[in-house]
């Protein structure tokens, strides 16, 4: 088996092979010391593993065993960042006889992309392959089980575009079915999607055209309409449709009561950026209704645009019962959002967000690493401060909570007036305070970064220099520039090679001169005459 000493000859960096290590030529007889015969074993055990089946979880604990061994030889070894960027791809690959095989791949490469409506940076490390044969395709009916995460991103950047270039959405909106009409979708005579396009259809008209509006208690008076101008303006709305199980209360022959599934509930959320005056909003929500024709529409003012997709995602419960849960008494496996013929969510064209530009690609390196480790830390951070916004609402409620007891004149009777009055000041004071510092929280995770396990998305180009600076100077990162690069940005990644570059320099440079002074200090030591009379001695 190869020892380290081998592998560190193959991939001498120029320092070494110029002779600064010339002076130790016992280094092959120090394989034989414990730490060094700990790495051998280290190596033994990845031989050994590596020919095994092993998950992934398994394969991440391995990884973290050999995590020293790694960060010790890196700046020596060439061998190691390439097994450290191997090992931190996306795809952790395996030899298998399958008939369907990837062809064609390229080098796992860090590419940084570019936001340009909202200013953010994403850096993401990613491996390249293409399968000999293509997926199967799609075909038959399209029905869904629940809404999914891509779909819930997409909504969540729709959301944030519209409020950042836009007005943002000012009005929420649920639509119920009636009996008549959820029999026509039972008996597929018609889909959600359907009635909801023609819903958004007739709702352009009215912006397009023009409404009328009548005074409370003037129905019968014609002279005192208004009529409201239409204007040429698109409409932008985010719609997802959810269908549960309707439960009902039944009562056994032995008197038992039970719960049991008595048809489905088919609703629909959306959001639109067209609200109306306080004065307007009865009569312009009836018409809305009307226009609607299958059951209820109940119309909601958004406050703040910013948190608008965020309370359409709490609406549908996307965070705690869009996952599968499971009934406790039947042990049943059941989901709440429920099946969806067709299109289970849809956005307007003028609502969707731009995409991501890839910018720069620069080779990955053991940059999977970093970016997991700086990923960790930003998710560390984001979990701190939700916790400070769990605990301001918790104190909000909890002073409610007071404020509804004092106000109750049950309770009030029994204990004097001033003391009811302080009571209730100090918790309106609470409320208020703790309402100021959740709205500071709230702006604070809108402007931080945030992170998954492979990729960061940075708010500003500060937080993204600040990244590339530490992984080149605390980690080494050659930022080596590959071809696919756009022209737009290839003068400003040239620019971070050569100083990356430069940087690795310096730091091969320090190396070097740590090296030297260590090796005159041991001739120092090793030449002194007291070390002589020691080494008799022992």
């Amino acid at each position: 088996m190869r020892s380290f000493i081998d592998d560190i000859a193959i991939h001498q960096p120029p320092f070494i092979q110029s002779g600064v290590f010339s002076h130790y030529p016992k280094a092959k007889e120090n394989l034989d010391k414990p730490h060094f015969r700990a790495f051998k074993q280290s190596e033994e055990r990845k031989t050994l593993v590596s020919k095994r089946e092993v998950d992934f979880s398994a394969h991440e604990r391995y990884l973290k065993e050999l995590s020293d061994y790694d960060n010790l030889w890196s700046v020596f070894s060439g061998e190691a960042s390439k097994r450290s960027a191997e090992s931190n791809s996306l795809v952790i690959t395996r030899k298998s006889p399958t008939a369907i095989c990837a062809v064609n791949s390229r080098e796992t490469a860090l590419r940084i992309y570019h936001r340009e409506w909202s200013g953010e940076y994403r850096v993401s490390v990613e491996s390249f392959t293409r399968l000999q044969k293509p997926p199967p395709s799609q075909s038959g009916e399209r029905i869904t089980s629940k809404l999914t995460q891509n779909a819930a991103s997409k909504i969540k950047d729709a959301g944030a575009y519209v409020a950042t270039t836009k007005s943002g959405f000012t009005t929420f909106c649920t639509l119920t079915f009636d009996t008549a009409m959820r029999r026509r979708i039972e008996r597929e005579e018609t889909t959600i999607g359907k009635e909801v396009s023609r819903f958004m259809d007739g709702i352009q008209k009215k912006i397009t055209r023009g409404w009328t509006w009548t005074p409370p208690g003037s129905e019968l008076n014609l002279s005192a309409a208004h009529r409201i101008e239409g204007r040429d303006k698109k409409l932008n709305y985010i719609w997802v449709a959810e269908n549960p199980d309707k439960k009902i209360i039944a009562t056994a022959q032995n008197g038992e009561e039970y719960q049991t599934v008595n048809g489905t509930n088919p609703h629909v959320h959306f959001l639109m950026d067209w609200s109306v005056e306080r004065d307007l909003f009865d009569d312009w929500a009836q018409q809305l209704e009307a226009l609607w024709g299958n059951g209820y529409a109940k119309l909601e003012k958004i406050r703040n645009p910013h948190s608008a997709t965020g309370y359409l995602l709490k609406a549908l419960g996307y965070m705690t019962k869009g996952a599968q849960n499971i009934d406790k008494d039947t042990g049943e496996i059941f989901n709440s959002q429920g099946s969806v013929k067709g299109n289970r969510y849809g956005i307007s064209k003028e609502a969707r967000a731009p995409d991501w530009e890839c910018i720069s690609e620069y080779q990955a390196q053991h940059m999977g690493q970093v970016v997991r480790e700086v990923g960790q830390r930003i998710c560390l951070e984001s979990d701190a401060i939700r916790a400070r916004l769990k605990h301001e609402q918790n104190q909000i409620d909890k002073q409610k909570a007071e404020i509804a007891k004092c106000s109750n004149k049950n309770y009030a009777a029994k204990i004097p007036h001033q003391i009811i009055s302080d009571r209730l000041k100090v918790a309106n004071v609470a409320v208020k305070q703790n309402n100021a510092r959740q709205r500071a929280l709230s702006d604070m995770t809108r402007k931080m970064d945030y992170s998954n396990k492979f990729k960061i998305t940075f708010r500003s180009k500060s937080s993204l220099n600040k990244f590339i600076e530490y992984s080149i100077l605390k980690h080494g990162w050659c930022a080596k520039l590959l071809e696919h690069t756009t022209s737009n940005a290839l003068k400003e990644a040239k620019q971070i090679s050569v100083w990356a570059g430069k940087q690795a320099k310096d730091v091969m440079k320090k190396v070097k001169d740590a090296s030297e002074n260590l090796e005159r200090y041991w001739t120092a030591v090793l030449s002194d005459s007291r070390h002589n009379q020691l080494s008799e001695i022992y």
